[in-house]
């Protein structure tokens, strides 16, 4: 399994938060293989907003 992780900045990305998931994620043993953290992006906003949603 793989385990993807986004990372807002201001919201969970202090070091506390980080061992706390990765706690987690180590929990689920030898079916995890992978681990990525991905940056927080804005890209589809502006579908939103067209779609009026929030």
């Amino acid at each position: 399994m793989w385990v993807r992780l986004v990372v807002i900045p201001g919201w969970n990305d202090d070091a506390a938060d980080l061992e706390e998931r990765l706690r987690f994620t180590a929990s689920l043993g030898d079916a995890v293989e992978r681990v990525d953290l991905l940056s927080y992006h804005t890209l589809g906003m502006g579908k939103y907003l067209r779609l009026g949603l929030e």
